[in-house]
């Protein structure tokens, strides 16, 4: 899989299983202008296909039971 950066996040997809993997950039800001190159970049990767959004956030919070 090839990793693409965006201003927010490291993306790549997974053509066998559709999944999009992205990882959260740490202090990726999230303004409208970085949204937009974000999102732009997710539909060249992925094109028409449908897909799941595995997305690893975990640098930045915790779940507790």
């Amino acid at each position: 899989m090839k990793i693409k950066r965006t201003p927010i996040a490291e993306i790549s997809f997974n053509e066998s299983d559709n999944i999009l993997h992205i990882k959260v950039i740490e202090g990726a800001e999230m303004n409208l202008k970085n949204a937009k190159l974000h999102y732009k970049k997710i539909n060249n990767l992925v094109g028409d296909k449908k897909y799941l959004a595995l997305v690893d956030a975990s640098n930045y919070y915790t779940i507790e039971r």
